[in-house]
């Protein structure tokens, strides 16, 4: 499946978009926080100058509470995670078209082969089911399962490392495999 840049560019805004929402929600809950606090902090002269005891304590006990409610769901808050720019689908694809050409370019063919395996941590072979699994670990890997088309080309492992599935190969010794390759 290829997915042309103004789908990507309409999937960033939207991520863009609701990321905006949920940290205004909780720019929103600090903001009531700090009204909370505030407030409690204006009852203990109230009480000093003389307003009735009883009706402090309760309205103290009410902050308090809600003061709980609020801390208990700041601290479950997910981190706040960033925008994408909102021209990364086509800064991604000059990119690319700039790497294809370094790539074809006998003179810059080496840098951009070098850029590239700077982008991988590691490649495995693991063998699965009586086939070989590629993994590639690393950017590479990354930017991969970003384009990936489905969840069995591209997931993410135990240890947080994304995986993507390159190929699958099946090896086999053909008849005169031995002879052809050893010159028996």
């Amino acid at each position: 499946m290829i997915v042309g840049l103004a789908e990507v560019s309409s999937l960033i805004a939207e991520r863009n978009t609701i990321l905006g929402q949920r940290n205004a929600q909780f720019h929103v809950v600090d903001a009531g926080l700090a009204k909370l606090k505030a407030r409690q902090k204006v009852l203990i002269p109230a009480l000093a100058a003389g307003v009735l005891a009883r009706t402090v304590k309760d309205e103290m006990i009410t902050l308090i509470a809600q003061e709980d409610e609020v801390t208990a769901l700041l601290t479950n808050r997910p981190a706040e995670e960033s925008a994408l720019h909102p021209n990364l689908a086509t800064i991604y694809r000059d990119k690319v078209a700039a790497l294809h050409d370094a790539l074809a370019d006998p003179s810059t063919k080496d840098d951009a082969f070098s850029i590239i395996r700077g982008l991988i941590e590691e490649v495995r072979l693991v063998p699965e089911n009586g086939e070989l699994r590629v993994e590639i670990r690393g950017a590479l890997a990354g930017i991969l399962a970003l384009g990936a088309a489905n969840a069995k080309t591209a997931r993410g492992s135990a240890d947080g490392s994304i995986y993507v599935l390159v190929s699958q190969t099946k090896l086999v010794a053909g008849a005169r495999f031995e002879r052809a390759t050893f010159r028996l």
